[in-house]
């Protein structure tokens, strides 16, 4: 059994990092987790990175920035509001795979719950229709779905309290 950490660590996945509020967004995220006895791991968060980390960044060096955060956290929190398309970012959506695959639980939260298949334009094309707000393996890697991000972190905060066994840190 892994140790319990003091304070559980959560990576928070979507696509803040695009909004021209990013500093807001991330303080706001740090205070909604901090009420909960957690710690937001934030992309983007320019004081969560390592001593001597590159500005500008490449693409490789926040992709191997993030990937770490993703490893010591031990849940993760994804926004899968659609973004600039009928679907959620494609780099949150990578980071829930990444997760899953990790075997670290991930709550999703949306601004939109219609179900995918309203949202997607017809195009003679069949969508599929699981009654879920995105993509099947989306739908089906979400341990729970919430109204905004403070429910996501009450979800982190509830799974925490019943004693899992927390993923490994780095």
């Amino acid at each position: 059994m892994v140790a319990a950490h003091p304070v559980p660590a959560v990576y928070v996945a979507g696509p803040a990092v695009f909004f021209p509020d990013l500093a807001e967004r991330i303080a706001a995220v740090h205070r909604l987790a901090g009420e909960r006895g957690l710690e937001a791991v934030v992309p983007g968060d320019v004081l969560d990175r390592p001593e001597g980390f590159p500005v500008p960044p490449t693409m490789r060096d926040i992709y191997e920035l993030n990937v770490q955060r993703i490893l010591r956290s031990d849940a993760v929190i994804a926004d899968l509001t659609p973004f600039r398309g009928p679907s959620a970012d494609p780099g949150t959506v990578w980071e829930i795979g990444y997760a899953v695959a990790l075997g670290k639980p991930v709550f999703g939260y949306t601004g939109d719950r219609r179900e995918y298949k309203e949202r997607v334009a017809p195009d003679g094309l069949r969508v599929e229709d699981h009654g879920a707000i995105d993509n099947l393996m989306i739908g089906a890697s979400i341990a729970s779905l919430h109204d905004d991000q403070a429910g996501a972190l009450d979800a982190v905060a509830a799974w925490w309290a019943r004693g899992p066994e927390p993923g490994p840190r780095a």
